[in-house]
């Protein structure tokens, strides 16, 4: 699919991306191209880097537009007479200009221009510098309810009924699990906070990242037909292959069954409805309807996201760009058009703040960029700032967005 599409088509795609204007079938085109070969994706990270296009920011401050796309048409009709390695420079070229050109004055590009002008729009806004996340941490819940504080210092290994589980840097490994003398399924539950996020290896081997405000109930180790844990929140799972042995996850009336993949689970329960987005492999997503006393089910492939409505009674299937849903466990935040209300919610739980809204604040309004997740929130929020779009105050950890007049 991704042969079919021109040079030029990839760049202006690019430059839609970072405004996040783009559709459903777009996104799965571009995510094809990126696939295809390493020079593809090579550009693609050049393109989506912060630091790299503030370091080009000084040839479009001052762009004169038409001579901009001037520029690049002259660019594309050459490219017929230039070996192909060669055309992919040029593109590159080519698509930073677009984007460059295409972005200038939308909220969509205010994470990646803002910087460049902070200096000539000197904001006040000199708030919650002290807000940043916790970090790597999270407590474990023992089967007799005893609660052990997981984070960077002290603890290398903790003893279940005869089981070493150890802890490895900012990772809690149960790899070496076995049975009890009695056979006894034991459960343990590791719990982020706000701010918080952890990694735990299964007995399995399967591997959990936990987003913040999460939790995920497991055994420590795995009998029977089936591998069965329950999350709350949001988690990201590399499942190791058992054919034998299905791996579930339980979520609510939402049960995802799998046997050797890689997937994310969004259920934060704020409105959106629970989303299972699958990297590779294969995975069933199935929903129990209660008022219909009925199931739903889907069968997921690679790029595609399962959306399960609290009020639906059907699932809706749709294509996405897996590498956005997945950049929280890479430690970034990837906003592809997200509107306001979305994005405060992901802030609040990362930063551990309140938002509140003034009355006539939109909260659908879109904002697309990219900024590592340990960076203080002043930072994310003055070039929110920057668009003219909202305000912001903060007081303690209350945070209220207020409208622009």
């Amino acid at each position: 699919m991704a042969k079919n599409i021109s040079n030029f088509e990839i760049a202006n795609l690019i430059s839609r991306f970072l405004k996040g204007t783009l559709s459903a079938e777009e996104t799965g085109r571009l995510n094809a191209w990126i696939a295809e070969n390493e020079d593809h994706r090579a550009i693609w990270q050049k393109l989506t880097d912060p630091d790299y296009l503030e370091s080009r920011g000084g040839r479009w401050k001052s762009a004169d537009t038409e001579r901009a796309w001037r520029t690049i048409d002259g660019m594309l009709e050459r490219k017929k007479k230039e070996p192909s390695h060669l055309w992919l420079k040029k593109l590159s070229v080519a698509a930073f200009w677009i984007i460059a050109v295409a972005g200038m004055g939308t909220a969509g590009w205010w994470l990646w221009h803002g910087s460049l002008h902070s200096r000539d729009n000197e904001k006040t806004l000199l708030l919650g510098e002290n807000i940043v996340p916790r970090g790597k941490v999270a407590t474990l819940t023992l089967g007799n309810g005893r609660q052990v504080a997981l984070n960077g210092a002290g603890l290398d290994s903790i003893r279940i009924k005869g089981t070493q589980v150890y802890k490895m840097g900012s990772r809690l490994n149960y790899a070496n699990a076995h049975k009890t003398a009695a056979n006894e399924l034991i459960y343990n539950v590791i719990t982020t906070p706000r701010g918080g996020e952890y990694q735990v290896t299964l007995s399995d081997g399967t591997s959990v990242w936990l987003n913040a405000a999460s939790s995920l109930r497991f055994p420590v180790y795995f009998s029977g037909r089936q591998r069965t844990v329950y999350l709350t929140g949001e988690a990201y799972f590399e499942v190791a292959k058992d054919a034998a042995h299905p791996f579930n996850v339980v979520v609510d009336n939402l049960n995802v069954t799998v046997l050797g993949t890689r997937f994310n689970i969004n259920a934060y329960n704020e409105g959106g409805g629970e989303r299972v987005t699958l990297a590779e492999g294969s995975v069933r997503v199935q929903k129990e309807i209660p008022h219909l006393k009925t199931n739903r089910s889907v069968l997921l492939a690679p790029g595609q996201q399962a959306v399960c409505t609290p009020e639906g009674s059907s699932i809706q299937v749709k294509p996405v760009n897996v590498a956005a849903v997945l950049a929280w466990k890479d430690g970034q935040f990837l906003f592809e058009g997200e509107t306001l209300g979305d994005l405060m919610n992901r802030l609040a739980r990362w930063y551990d703040v309140d938002v509140v809204y003034d009355s006539g604040v939109n909260k659908q309004m879109h904002f697309t960029g990219r900024i590592q997740k340990y960076d203080n929130i002043s930072g994310i929020l003055h070039l929110m700032e920057i668009t003219g779009k909202v305000k912001f105050q903060m007081e303690g950890r209350t945070l209220e967005i207020k409208k622009v007049h």
